[in-house]
């Protein structure tokens, strides 16, 4: 790495800053929140990388020219919340606790809003994939997710995204 990307080899008595503050190993391995966090990029990184894999394997055509590749990767990385573009699928260092995009979208008082959305971003980016269940396809033509129907869906909708996935990696996936 660090003749083609310039980047330190490892050294573990090196301190690193990450999201604002200085850890090194002995830092990481005391406090059980550094070590989370990194449990939670490691998943989320993971997670964003294999889905626009997925689509790009099922939905891209060579002939694409650039701009619609990054229209579609856009697209995808909505599905993790703005900014969306092809440069997000790193997740933000900058913010304090991680905000959890999947949840429960039929909360009795007050639905989830982020999960909704994220839901519906889900949809949106499925909608394109060959035999997606008619149920998600009018979800992401629709203006917005009951939140009546919403678990539902997202119990579909996930279960379409790991059939598929299996099918053509013939593994689980990542959990989000």
């Amino acid at each position: 790495f660090s003749r083609v990307a310039q980047l330190h080899s490892y050294r573990g008595d090196e301190s690193v800053e990450w999201a604002g503050r200085r850890v090194d190993l002995n830092g990481v391995s005391k406090d059980p929140s550094w070590r989370m966090r990194l449990i939670w990029e490691a998943h989320e990184i993971n997670f964003h990388a294999e889905l626009i894999a997925l689509d790009t394997l099922l939905v891209q055509k060579p002939a694409w020219l650039e701009i619609h590749r990054w229209e579609r990767e856009a697209l995808v990385s909505s599905i993790w919340g703005p900014p969306s573009s092809a440069v997000t699928v790193i997740p933000d260092e900058a913010i304090g606790a991680p905000a959890f995009h999947w949840g429960s979208c039929a909360q009795t008082e007050t639905p989830d809003a982020l999960a909704l959305q994220t839901l519906h971003n889900f949809t949106k980016v499925l909608k394109r994939w060959p035999d997606c269940p008619e149920q998600v396809v009018q979800a992401a033509g629709a203006a917005d997710i009951s939140h009546s129907t919403g678990d539902e869906l997202q119990a579909l909708a996930v279960q379409f995204y790991v059939r598929t996935f299996v099918k053509h990696y013939s593994r689980l996936p990542v959990p989000p």
